[in-house]
């Protein structure tokens, strides 16, 4: 049986949940060239939203014991001081956008795209309370999630999640796919890199595979979420003059079913100790099939509390989203708690007014929404 124990600040001002459009668009123009013609529709829609950790802050949700309410993850509520966080959502796999765990200066700005009925009005995202439990969302078929990363200002990458019946299909934007490609470039804007040492260097290198098998996995004793073995291929470092010009006009394309060289077991992007180059210093993302499938390891997770994944640690609350999504949240920051009191529920205001969430109904069209838990 569904409950619904909501208090919504009716006098409060509303914080912004997404970028006003002027700041949108801005932000559109600097955004790399892509040949999605599906993302490229996203971008031209009028309903397209952009927003980051500042407009929509990380909370996950505790209702059992005396710590009730949505709690920061910044903020380690545990009485055993043995623990670092308190809750896994500061823990990988979950603390950080994938692959970017052990990489510094990287940021990440999302968007969100929901489909339209025929009047040209959003079908919204559902929530609901189950007493005891917390509350959980679902987003409507056809909505598309996006995530685009920078390292340093510079965007690397971009995702994509598009909602449909039963499952989330992904897409990641690359401005490279294969060791071919970054040659070709290399010796298209530098045509003496023979007689630079950086360049020749990462030329000769582009393709060369590590023999050594190489592992990143979770630490979770009673449930593992992620764990991968492969061998990498490690770049040479350059300049940040230099890898700046690989990047300039180069057109994103799908890198869904590619892999860096021709190999059976080559990963579909390389990595990078030190330097600059195509990729962050440290960058996991090679450990990460490109598929639906390898994704969904982790974002299944969404919404489960963490004792399924260690059984003895002092661990409180949730893994923070909902539906498959970790970044969207239905919480007003106002309610989210940094010091380890409750601070009961609000709803965020703006989405409600502004029809990107409702309560959930009765029943649900299933054409419109699916389950992925199938309850």
């Amino acid at each position: 049986m569904y409950g619904c124990i909501l208090a919504i600040a009716l006098t409060s001002p509303a914080q912004n949940v997404f970028y006003d459009r002027p700041k949108a668009d801005s932000f559109k123009i600097k955004l790399p060239k892509f040949n999605s013609e599906s993302l490229k529709r996203v971008f031209n829609s009028e309903h397209l939203k952009f927003y980051d950790l500042q407009t929509m802050p990380m909370a996950y949700q505790d209702f059992e014991g005396a710590l009730r309410g949505i709690h920061s993850p910044k903020y380690n509520i545990s009485a055993n001081r043995s623990e670092p966080f308190g809750n896994g959502n500061i823990e990988f796999p979950w603390g950080k956008p994938a692959g970017t765990h052990r990489s510094s200066g990287i940021s990440s700005v999302k968007f969100i795209n929901l489909p339209i009925l025929p009047d040209n009005s959003l079908i919204p995202i559902v929530f609901w309370n189950t007493v005891g439990e917390g509350y959980e969302w679902l987003f409507p078929h056809g909505t598309v999630i996006g995530e685009i990363l920078f390292k340093d200002q510079t965007c690397f990458e971009i995702r994509t999640r598009t909602r449909n019946e039963g499952k989330w299909n992904i897409d990641v934007l690359r401005p490279y796919l294969s060791a071919d490609e970054l040659r070709k470039q290399i010796a298209k804007c530098f045509p003496s890199f023979n007689d630079d040492a950086e360049l020749k260097t990462l030329f000769d290198s582009c393709d060369i595979v590590d023999q050594d098998s190489m592992i990143l996995e979770d630490t979770q004793p009673n449930k593992r979420v992620f764990e991968n073995k492969i061998k990498r291929i490690i770049l040479p470092g350059i300049s940040k003059e230099k890898a700046d010009i690989l990047f300039n006009d180069r057109i994103f394309r799908s890198a869904l079913g590619t892999t860096w060289t021709k190999a059976v077991d080559s990963p579909s992007i390389p990595t990078l100790n030190e330097g600059h180059g195509i990729t962050p210093i440290n960058y996991d993302g090679d450990f990460i099939e490109v598929s639906s499938k390898s994704c969904a390891r982790c974002h299944d997770t969404v919404n489960t509390h963490v004792r399924n994944f260690d059984f003895r640690r002092d661990w409180y609350g949730k893994i923070r989203g909902s539906d498959g999504i970790f970044s969207f949240s239905i919480f007003d920051p106002s309610c989210i708690s940094d010091n380890g009191i409750g601070q009961g529920v609000k709803i965020n205001q703006e989405l409600l007014n502004d029809d990107w969430i409702i309560k959930r109904p009765l029943k649900l069209l299933k054409t419109q929404y699916s389950d992925l838990n199938k309850r």
